[in-house]
C-alpha cells in the first residue's frame, strides 16, 4: 500500500505566490556571511543555482584540498625526520660489545659472600635462573649477589649476564 502525500503549497517549498524565491539568488549576494554553506537548491531559480556552482567551490572539493596539504605536509615531515635519524646512526660509533669471561660458580658466591656459614647453593624452582639461593642445614636461607661473584672472580668490570630466564644455569659473567 502507498501513500499518497499532498502536495506541498509554494511557501512550503520557499517560494513567493509569484513563484520567486525566499531566499537571495545566491550567496554572493550576503558576502562573506554564508560563504561556508551549500544552499538548497529547491529554494533557488534555476539561473540562480547555476551562478552559485560556478562562483563557489563545493565544500567536499574544500576538504579535499585540505586533506592533500596536510598528507603532503606529513609526508615532507615523515622523509625530513628519516633522513634525520639515518644520519644520525649513520654517524654514530657502533656500539661495543661485551665480551663473555665465563660461567658463574654459584657454590663458591655462597662460599665468599657468607665466609664460615657452610651454606649450599641451591636452586630452589628449576624454572626461574633468580631462584639460586644460599641455604644453611639449620633452614636459614640467603640471596646470591651475582654481580659481586662475577667481580670476584674476573676482576673489576666484571659484571653478570644471562641467556635464558627460565633457566638457572644460564648466567655467565661479562665485561
Amino acid at each position: 500500500m502507498q501513500f499518497h502525500r499532498p502536495p506541498r503549497s509554494k511557501i512550503d517549498r520557499g517560494l513567493r505566490k509569484d513563484g520567486t524565491a525566499l531566499r537571495p539568488r545566491c550567496l554572493q549576494d550576503f558576502g562573506c556571511l554564508f560563504s561556508s554553506l551549500k544552499p538548497d537548491p529547491r529554494h533557488f531559480r534555476k539561473d540562480a543555482i547555476m551562478n552559485y556552482e560556478i562562483s563557489q567551490p563545493s565544500l567536499n572539493s574544500e576538504r579535499i584540498t585540505k586533506f592533500k596539504k596536510r598528507v603532503r605536509l606529513l609526508m615532507t615531515l615523515g622523509v625530513a625526520s628519516g633522513a634525520l635519524v639515518a644520519g644520525t646512526l649513520a654517524g654514530s660509533a657502533p656500539a661495543s660489545a661485551s665480551v663473555y669471561l665465563g660461567a658463574v660458580d654459584m657454590q663458591r658466591a655462597c662460599n665468599v659472600q657468607y665466609p664460615s656459614w657452610g651454606l649450599r647453593a641451591v636452586v630452589q624452582n628449576q624454572y626461574n635462573a633468580y631462584s639460586w639461593k644460599c641455604v644453611a642445614p639449620w633452614g636459614y636461607t640467603a640471596g646470591i649477589d651475582v654481580n659481586r661473584e662475577c667481580v670476584t672472580q674476573y676482576g673489576s668490570g666484571a659484571y653478570a649476564g644471562l641467556w635464558n630466564k627460565y633457566n638457572p644455569y644460564t648466567w655467565f659473567c661479562q665485561r
